[in-house]
This record gives C-alpha cells, structure tokens and sequence, in this order.
C-alpha cells in the first residue's frame, strides 16, 4: 500500500468516523451534513444514478454502491434502518432519499423550534465566546436546510451575537457600534460602496475580548492572593483556594502543631500549661526579668523591685508543694522570734562568742 493510498484511507476512516447515528427527525440536519461530507471523497462520489455499459465496471459500480450503502445503514439505529426498510436498499443515493423523505424536519414547528433555541442563546449558556458562535453557525445551517427563506441576514447574526454577549461585554458592544458600521453602504445603483464587517470578524475581535479579559481576572487573583497569605501566620503548610468569582478564597492550613493533651494547635504537649503547670510559672518569672521597650532611653533606670521569696517557691524547686504545709511571709522579724525558730543555732554560736 503506497502511502498515498494509505492517506485516502485515513481521510476515508475519519470522515467516516465523524457521522453520527440517526434516530429521529432532530438528528437528520447534523446526520446529512457528515455523509454529505464523507461521500464527497468516497469512491461512490463521481457514479452516476445507472451503472456503466461495460460490464467490467458495471459490475464494480454495483459493489461500490452495496458497500457504501451498508456503511451508510450502519449509520442507522436498528428501528429508524427498519422504518425504510434500508437493508433493501443496495444505492447509495436511493438510501439518502429514503432517509431525507422520512426524517427531514419540516413545517413550520420545525421552525418553531429552531427559532427558540436561537433566541435562548447567550454567552454564559453556551460557555464561551468561540461556542456561541458555533451555535449561533449551526443553527443558521438547519434552518437553511430547512428553507432557504427562513434564514437571517449576516448582518442581524452579527447583532444577535454581540448583544448574546452578556452585560460583561457592554464596553465591547459600545465600541464596536460607535467605531464600526454594521450596514453595508451603497450607491446611489445599490452596489455596495464599504461592506460591513462580517459575522467571523466580531467573533475573532469578542474573542480577543474575552481572552484578554481572562488574563485581567487572573492577575487579579494573584494579587489578592499575595496579601491573603501574608496574613497567615505561624507554622504549617498553607493551601490558598480562591473563589469561583475570584473575589474571595479559602486558606487550608495542614501539617499544624498539635497538642494531644488539651486538644488545642500550635503548640506539642511539652509546651502544655496545662499538662505542665509549671512552664507558666518559669515563663512570668522570665518574662518579669525583661526590661519594657524604651527603658534604656528614659533616664534614670528605675530600680527593680525584689519580692520577698516565700516557702511556696523553696517548694517550686524541689517539687510540688504541700497542700497541708501553711504558707508563711514575714515582712519583720524581731530578735524574740529569731531565737525561739533557731534556738539551737543561737546557742551554739554564743557558747562560741
């Protein structure tokens, strides 16, 4: 197989390929359209409704149109292939008749609806700017198939599709009426002296319009994005998730400190005041240590107050006080009391004296 052959074999596969299955009447526009396409380039395209004199091509003429009429009814689903009885049909241009005659959308309920799917139309409906266009091409192409008169002017297509647009798109719309004509204008002998810009024009320039408008929202959303995180403090892995609107966002934090103990985050169990009662007696003793920001500038140093020690912190160092064991604070002591709590100790240094 020359590579020739190999490539009309390729094109004959895809094209193939791309014909949808008919069911009903609504599949027949978009149904005979692909087959249209896929017999162009079939070998079926240039036989003539009778088969040649010659017997040798007769004969391959017959084939020919066997084959494509099967592929064709394989486009089929098995009733609507029964409702015209396509598995007798053995002529590919007898089948599309066939086909045509039972299928084809006709009547002014036809027309009906195509004219309501075209008017629901909008921007926000379809998804994007390209797929509107799309839409607003498809049905231009059923409605001509439909009848030639049902169809809408360029220039109306073009107006329906700027307004479908969306309220986003109003600096756009504006622009386009006040720096473009969308009339043709004409002679005095009707011919068109500076035609209007087309319906793929203002698509390619809305297009435009919506991708630059894409990159304003995304930096937009970057730069909200850089303070959101500055005002996330202390440890963990932070996550931002912004809003579909890009207005605001939502900040996941994992990976956080976690105390087992009183169940509370960032901070571990040996860093707990409450498993720990005596980190918050060391932290004020060291936090009173501190001078106050400033001090070293004001003068004269105030000097610092020293509390009397008590037998509540003698108990501090070596564990846990006594619930049981008063607790005493002299603030004078007199010779009297001195030697009745040391007697032994007075004595002893007397004899000594």
């Amino acid at each position: 197989m020359t590579e020739i052959t190999k490539f009309e074999q390729f094109g004959i596969n895809t094209f193939y390929n791309g014909i949808p299955t008919l069911d009903n009447a609504s599949d027949w526009f978009r149904w005979n359209q692909k087959v249209n396409e896929f017999i162009r380039i079939s070998a079926v395209a240039d036989d003539g409704a009778t088969p040649p004199i010659e017997e040798e091509e007769a004969r391959q003429w017959i084939h020919r149109q066997k084959f494509y009429s099967a592929m064709i009814t394989a486009k089929l689903t098995h009733n609507a292939a029964q409702r015209i009885d396509a598995f007798e049909i053995s002529r590919v241009q007898v089948l599309l008749k066939a086909v045509k005659d039972n299928f084809k959308p006709e009547g002014s309920g036809t027309y009906v609806s195509l004219q309501r799917r075209y008017m629901a139309l909008t921007r926000d409906k379809c998804g994007s700017t390209q797929a509107l266009g799309a839409d607003i091409r498809k049905i231009h192409a059923e409605k001509l198939l439909l009848d030639p008169d049902c169809v809408t002017s360029e220039i109306e297509r073009t107006f329906f599709f700027v307004h479908a647009l969306g309220s986003e798109y109003e600096s756009f719309r504006d622009h386009i009426f006040r720096q473009m004509d969308l009339v043709n204008e004409r002679d005095a002998n009707g011919n068109v002296t500076k035609a209007a810009p087309t319906f793929d024009y203002i698509e390619n320039k809305a297009i435009e319009e919506e991708h630059r408008k894409g990159q304003l929202g995304k930096q937009t959303t970057e730069a909200q994005a850089l303070p959101a995180l500055a005002l996330v403090r202390g440890p963990g892995d932070k996550k931002l998730i912004p809003s579909s609107d890009g207005t605001t966002c939502r900040i996941e934090i994992d990976n956080v400190p976690y105390c087992s103990f009183c169940r509370k985050p960032y901070h571990v169990d040996s860093e707990c005041f409450i498993k720990n009662p005596r980190l918050k007696v060391q932290k004020k003793g060291g936090n009173s240590q501190k001078l106050k920001p400033g001090g070293m500038h004001t003068g004269a140093r105030k000097q610092l107050k020293r509390r009397p020690s008590t037998d509540d912190e003698e108990d501090d160092t070596s564990g846990p006080k006594d619930p049981d064991k008063p607790t005493f604070m002299a603030t004078k002591v007199s010779e009297e009391d001195v030697n009745k709590a040391f007697r032994n100790e007075w004595m002893c240094s007397a004899r000594l004296q």
